[in-house]
């Protein structure tokens, strides 16, 4: 663990501790950061603010429209798959019928057999057509999801100029151990409801209060079209 002794955001001049984890490197003794002096720190939570932006709330609507019309999509295919899984069931009763004569038992067979075949065909189109179109709109997502991202932290930096402010942490953030980055910081550094007031100013009503619209940072979007036939 390091600490860091550092004045207060928005003027403050007396010192405060900030606690932090996994940052090993820094020389965080007297405010200063790898030789560079630190007069001012803010903190935002980036969590927050990339769940209560008025543009990720509008593409979250967007997202849900687009997983939708995919899910329907693969409708026609999984149907189809299923209607032959259900013909397979019904030949195989067909041979358990001991009173079937020679000819109609070989007769039933090649028809199973040709159903088998075709059901992988429609089987692997489906899953190949949903894992396709899953990667697509993944790849679509992400780069939305930069787009968001970069213009959430050009508002940070602008204020923080304003603000005079050194460095912004992410208190948001978390370690590979799943520890809050971190740990803590004094009250008045946070710079949240700030920053979020500048982003969504002339869009308030897109965002309802409760708004934590739990947009995924990692790309999982999958439209979860159910069990795969």
């Amino acid at each position: 663990m390091t600490v860091m002794g550092t004045k207060l955001a928005h003027g403050v001049d007396r010192f405060r501790t900030v606690i932090l984890l996994g940052m090993p490197l820094l020389l965080l003794s007297s405010g200063f950061v790898w030789g560079v002096e630190i007069d001012n720190f803010g903190c935002v939570n980036m969590q927050k603010l990339f769940q209560n932006y008025y543009k990720t709330v509008r593409y979250k609507k967007e997202l849900g429209e687009k997983r939708k019309e995919l899910k329907a999509e693969g409708e026609e295919i999984k149907t189809e798959v299923r209607d032959l899984e259900k013909k397979q069931k019904q030949l195989r009763e067909r041979m358990r019928n001991p009173g079937l004569s020679k000819s109609a038992r070989a007769d039933v067979q090649k028809k199973l057999k040709a159903k088998a075949k075709l059901y992988d065909k429609k089987r692997k189109e489906f899953q190949s057509f949903m894992s396709g179109k899953v990667q697509n709109l993944k790849e679509e997502y992400m780069k939305k999801r930069t787009e968001i991202v970069k213009e959430i932290r050009s508002v940070i930096r602008a204020y923080a100029d304003e603000q005079d402010i050194d460095i912004v942490l992410d208190s948001s953030g978390m370690t590979s151990n799943l520890i809050p980055t971190v740990l803590h910081y004094p009250e008045e550094a946070d710079m949240t409801e700030t920053v979020l007031q500048k982003l969504n100013k002339g869009h308030e009503d897109e965002v309802p209060e409760d708004a934590d619209v739990e947009m995924p940072l990692d790309g999982d979007i999958s439209p979860q079209p159910g069990r795969t036939p």
